[in-house]
């Protein structure tokens, strides 16, 4: 179980990092730069997720 835990809380960790790290300044403004890729790995990482919690 701690094994488990730790392997989606360092899943989680990157997702967030993923997230976060999209955004750039655009000028003054911040603005996802890729839309569409920032939605792809969102997917991907909340599939990982969800076969870590168990739940399909």
């Amino acid at each position: 179980m701690y094994r488990r835990y730790l392997q989606l809380a360092a899943v989680s960790v990157v997702f967030a990092s993923e997230v976060v790290g999209h955004p750039a300044a655009v000028g003054k403004v911040w603005e996802v730069e890729d839309p569409m890729g920032l939605i792809a790995s969102s997917l991907d990482y909340l599939s990982g997720l969800s076969a870590l919690t168990g739940r399909v």
